[in-house]
């Protein structure tokens, strides 16, 4: 019998022009967001300190999720590429109001506060926006584009990360957030020149300019269901390892804050490009090849491994060794999982799945994440938190892998009816 996953990966030509386009929509978005974002954090962190970070993360959570469910109401009553063109310019014109305000309020909590929430707001727009042009404008023989077009994130970290490391010194704070609101008004361009967009994807009800309100119940769908329990999961259990990675590496590098950064900044450094190997190289031949099921499988089992490594270590550097392998399954999260979710989305209805993904990303991811940090601090009472959040990740990893299992399932189904 014909696997409709594998059907879903034929190779041809259609829809080329489209993951062009939103390669570099992603690349544009992605450096305007990681010049806010490092930004952020340096002054945030460097002013208010790492204790502020619960605090900050409840508020961002508080910030996010109404703004998501805006862009979901939004999404369904008006063109959706206008309402992705408004966000940029807003998000442009209030980066601006924050660079012309900052040198003379360097001091100032409540702008570094204002700062970072529009750093946060960025990073979920950007995944729910990118997610679901992905999904309304490639066809579906050309989702095995998907990691390519996700690639132009890390080519934008590769960037960004020298520009800031080089210019730093010579280029203002304010500088290089006018430069971030100059790549959201420039990412506005690749979403007006769509007249090369495939046939097949207008003629598979993207609705990419319409936005019909359509009363839908998301939870009704097997593939929703399951994705929501995967995806909270997932969060829970990359944030205890992200959690642990931190502490394990402040523990080895105490009080020598310049090897500290310089590890820090080799590791994000050689999982850009790591990343981008994975989305040109490889990730599209294995979808292709295997369908959906090693995009899901890939992260939970080498995060499963490393954070086994983490458990049975017996020194501060065995455990930094272990807990920088689970961070550095981030190449995998982004190389391939993360851009496999973006393919699940496409069996479900265009105006269901605008609501889905805002609010998978808009309110679960958030809230799970809030959720986690402050599960960490209630386990900091007790005598071992590592060993017990260890625990916690070992008790998760199986409802992953089910639930992995499950959207595998979800998804074959819903291919099989679509054809």
């Amino acid at each position: 019998m014909t696997n409709p996953v594998d059907d879903s990966f034929a190779p041809g030509d259609g829809g080329r022009k489209a993951a062009l386009r939103l390669f570099s929509y992603a690349f544009l978005t992605s450096g305007s967001y990681l010049i806010a974002r490092t930004l952020a954090d340096g002054l945030f962190l460097g002013s208010l300190g790492p204790g502020a970070l619960p605090l900050a993360m409840l508020m961002a959570a508080c910030v996010v999720t109404p703004c998501s469910v805006f862009w979901t109401w939004a999404s369904r009553r008006i063109s959706m590429i206008r309402v992705v063109i408004v966000t940029r310019i807003a998000l442009a014109v209030a980066t601006s109001a924050v660079a012309w305000l900052l040198p003379a309020r360097m001091e100032s909590v409540a702008l570094l506060w204002v700062l970072y929430l529009i750093a946060e707001l960025r990073g979920c727009l950007n995944t729910i926006q990118l997610t679901t042009l992905l999904n309304e404008t490639l066809p579906r023989s050309a989702h095995h584009l998907a990691p390519s077009v996700a690639a132009g994130a890390p080519l934008a970290g590769i960037a960004t990360g020298l520009v800031i490391g080089l210019e730093l010194g010579t280029v203002s704070y304010a500088q290089l957030l006018i430069g971030a609101a100059i790549l959201d008004l420039a990412s506005i361009i690749p979403l007006i020149l769509r007249t090369g967009d495939s046939t097949e994807a207008r003629e598979n009800g993207t609705a990419i300019e319409t936005g019909e309100a359509e009363p839908s119940a998301p939870f009704e769908s097997a593939i929703v269901r399951s994705l929501v329990i995967l995806i909270s999961v997932k969060v829970a259990v990359l944030t205890i390892a992200s959690f642990e990675w931190k502490v394990a590496a402040a523990t080895v590098f105490s009080h020598r804050d310049e090897d500290l950064s310089r590890y820090f900044a080799l590791f994000y450094a050689v999982c850009d490009v790591v990343t981008l190997l994975i989305q040109f190289f490889a990730a599209g031949g294995l979808l292709r090849r295997y369908g959906i099921a090693v995009g899901l499988a890939a992260l939970p089992v080498a995060l499963g491994l490393c954070l086994l490594g983490g458990l049975l270590s017996v020194s501060s550097a065995a455990l930094l060794f272990w807990m920088t392998c689970a961070k550095g399954a981030d190449v995998l999260r982004r190389g391939l999982h993360d851009p496999t979710l973006m393919i699940i989305y496409g069996p479900i209805q265009a105006v269901r799945r605008r609501q889905v993904i805002g609010m998978v990303n808009g309110l679960l991811k958030p809230v799970m994440e809030a959720a986690v940090v402050f599960g960490i601090f209630a386990i900091g009472f007790l005598a071992n938190r590592t060993e017990s959040l260890f625990v916690v990740a070992a008790v998760l990893m199986p409802i992953w892998f089910a639930s992995s299992v499950r959207t595998l399932s979800a998804y074959r189904a819903s291919a099989s009816v679509e054809e």
